[in-house]
């Protein structure tokens, strides 16, 4: 896990495999796993998963999955990439 500062991490919160930052803020109870956070904001008990985020906002106990770039996702909401074939 790297950690480029400025950072906000509240308490609670999962990061497994991932390079957070800078400028992101992830709010309690979240879990980023094996993804790249730039320029990000993650609302409280969001899920972030195998996705690389610049310039996005993860609304309150959203799910992200295999997203790359931009993306803003509203609060409970789920969003996950399909494969291409």
């Amino acid at each position: 896990m790297k950690v480029i500062p400025p950072v906000y991490i509240e308490d609670d919160v999962t990061l497994t495999g991932s390079t957070i930052g800078p400028n992101v803020s992830i709010h309690a109870g979240s879990t980023i796993e094996r993804s790249e956070l730039r320029d990000t904001i993650v609302g409280t008990g969001a899920t972030v998963t195998g996705s690389k985020l610049t310039n996005s906002m993860i609304g309150d106990a959203a799910v992200v999955d295999g997203v790359h770039g931009q993306v803003n996702v509203s609060d409970h909401s789920v969003v996950k990439a399909q494969a291409a074939g």
